[in-house]
This record gives structure tokens, sequence and C-alpha cells, in this order.
């Protein structure tokens, strides 16, 4: 890991539209995604150029009881901020699911 490259913990449940804010999403209501799917954050990550590990068996403690049971580590030096990231792979799952049902 270089000095400019940073990591982040992603869980799942920032991206979750079902969720709260209080329960734990991160974006607005509008670029939330609804039903992640792993693969859908790991190509998200590989299309923003973010090195991604994923951490399964884990769970997101503020709702243990409905959590996705995984997390990504992601290290990049492209961002300044964690929210930043967070909703630039929003967004991106939200293209690669509407290019998918064109």
């Amino acid at each position: 890991m270089s000095k400019e490259e940073k990591e982040y913990i992603i869980w799942p449940e920032y991206l979750d539209a079902n969720l709260s804010r209080r329960l734990g999403r991160r974006v607005p209501k509008e670029i939330a995604v609804e039903r992640i799917k792993l693969d859908e954050v790991i190509n998200a990550c590989n299309k923003l150029n973010v090195i991604c590990e994923v951490i399964e068996g884990k769970k997101y403690p503020r709702v243990w009881f409905h959590s996705y049971g995984w997390y990504i580590l992601a290290r990049t030096s492209k961002y300044k901020s964690k929210l930043e990231l967070i909703k630039d792979l929003a967004k991106a799952i939200k293209e690669q699911r509407s290019s998918k049902h064109s």
C-alpha cells in the first residue's frame, strides 16, 4: 500500500435502499440500491479502479439480525473521502442494473 492509498471498510448496508439512515444507510434514497449482490459491488469497484477485498462472515453491528454477512475492504488513492467512494459505488451499481435491463 502506497502512502497516498487509503483503506475504507464498505458495508453493503451503507448502500441499502431498504434501510433508514438511522440503521446505517449513508447515501441518499435516490442513489441507494435494493438487494445488493456481492458481484455487483465487486464489478463496481473494478469499474472505478478501486482495489477491493471481500471479508465474509462479518455482520454490520447496527443491524446484525438483518445483515448481508460480508463487507468490502477498499484500497484507493483516487478518493478523498469515504462518502465520495460510497456514492460512486452506488451510482455504478445503478448504472450496471440499468444497462442489464436495456
